[in-house]
């Protein structure tokens, strides 16, 4: 079970989307940048949640500033 570990302001930034077919299913891709104040308590393991999608964080790194960190996260689903 997923649980919520904060609410974050953050900017989102589109990088990618794209369709492919998986086990006979078209899948929609979808890959944003979110940039945010610098956190010490997340990691790639954990799941993001915005607009009521959830994504799967793929990399969590620093930020040309100090001050912010930024996630990559894609989601991808069934249409």
């Amino acid at each position: 079970a997923w649980a919520t570990l904060a609410a974050l302001f953050a900017q989102v930034t589109p990088l990618s989307a794209g369709e492919r077919w998986q086990h006979g299913q078209q899948l929609h891709m979808q890959s944003y940048r979110f940039t945010i104040r610098a956190r010490s308590d997340l990691a790639a393991a954990q799941r993001l949640l915005w607009r009521g999608i959830a994504y799967n964080i793929t990399a969590y790194m620093p930020n040309a500033n100090p001050r912010y960190h930024d996630i990559i996260a894609t989601t991808g689903g069934a249409l």
